[in-house]
């Protein structure tokens, strides 16, 4: 991934390129930062590289893979110590 480097965008005081949202009334003087077709690319294949590790299917109509992807990441990472921390939630919520 990369941040975004359209027309337009904006270094801050930390040298990292941001967006802007430009002054609709004056658009000569000061326009929005342009979307670049790398940088949607990038963002796209970013999100669904994770969402396809994880085993999901990419489909046009289901708008929740993401959130599945994260799940499945975050229930493969607790393994083992699922059980446990199910445990310790229950008796923290009583």
């Amino acid at each position: 991934m990369h941040r975004i480097d359209g027309k337009n965008a904006i270094t801050d005081e930390r040298g990292r390129q941001l967006f802007t949202g430009g002054n609709p009334h004056k658009p000569e003087v000061d326009e929005a930062t342009w979307l670049s077709a790398d940088w949607l690319n990038s963002v796209q294949e970013e999100l669904c590289g994770f969402i396809e590790s994880q085993d999901i299917p990419l489909a046009k109509d289901n708008n929740s893979g993401l959130q599945k992807a994260i799940a499945t990441a975050i229930e493969a990472a607790l393994g083992p110590e699922r059980e446990r921390i199910d445990k310790i939630l229950e008796e923290l919520w009583r």
